[in-house]
């Protein structure tokens, strides 16, 4: 059923005039919108930037993570120390850049 310009119309004037009569359901109706408006908005731009923006680098497809097994923690994922990063920098043919990254501070040994 199609909607008629009139009843639309007739539907808006009906909404002005009960949102008029009661001032504290407009400002929680208006307040509850903004915040909804500016949470999504928020989260939108967030994930937007995070989430659906290509990595800056020239071939994203060919990063990889190399992880270390470590028995004698009995760690599957464990970071690897700045020695064992710096050997795979100088020994490997098919990495073309490496770089370390953690939670901790990390320090290079002196040379």
């Amino acid at each position: 059923m199609p909607v008629r310009s009139e009843d639309l119309l007739q539907d808006l004037r009906y909404a002005a005039r009960a949102l008029r009569k009661s001032p504290a359901f407009t400002a929680v109706a208006v307040a509850t919108l903004a915040l909804g408006i500016g949470a999504n908005t928020a989260i939108w731009s967030g994930a937007s930037g995070v989430l659906l923006r290509p990595l800056p680098y020239p071939d994203p497809n060919r990063l990889v993570m190399v992880w270390m097994d470590n028995a004698r923690l009995a760690l599957d994922e464990d970071w690897h120390s700045f020695p064992a990063i710096e050997d795979y920098r100088e020994q490997s043919d098919t990495l073309t850049e490496l770089a370390a990254a953690g939670a901790g501070a990390a320090s290079p040994t002196p040379t």
